[in-house]
């Protein structure tokens, strides 16, 4: 993972998947209704669906401080956040 990259992105983008409820013509938007929001893992790309129960989750959105001003704002999975947290302190030379 390149965290010099995503320092320069504020924060990760939330993703809306989309389900059509009744389908329209050409001329007519099909009417939607959003099923799920998701972000997608800084680590492995794959979806972190976020269910409204918090222990339901299986990742969420990290923030590592890289000086007083400074902080690099990552989504991952739960199983991706050792192999961030190594790849961190290789690039900033920092324990956490």
């Amino acid at each position: 993972m390149n965290f010099k990259v995503l320092e320069c992105r504020r924060e990760p983008i939330l993703c809306k998947h989309e389900v059509i409820i009744e389908e329209g013509s050409f001329a007519v938007k099909a009417k939607k209704k959003v099923d799920y929001t998701y972000y997608l893992c800084d680590e492995c790309k794959e979806k972190i669906i976020m269910y409204d129960k918090k222990s339901d989750r299986d990742g969420g959105i990290v923030s590592f401080r890289v000086d007083e001003r400074k902080e690099v704002i990552v989504a991952l999975h739960n199983r991706c956040l050792n192999k961030a947290k190594r790849d961190f302190n290789e690039t900033y030379n920092l324990n956490i």
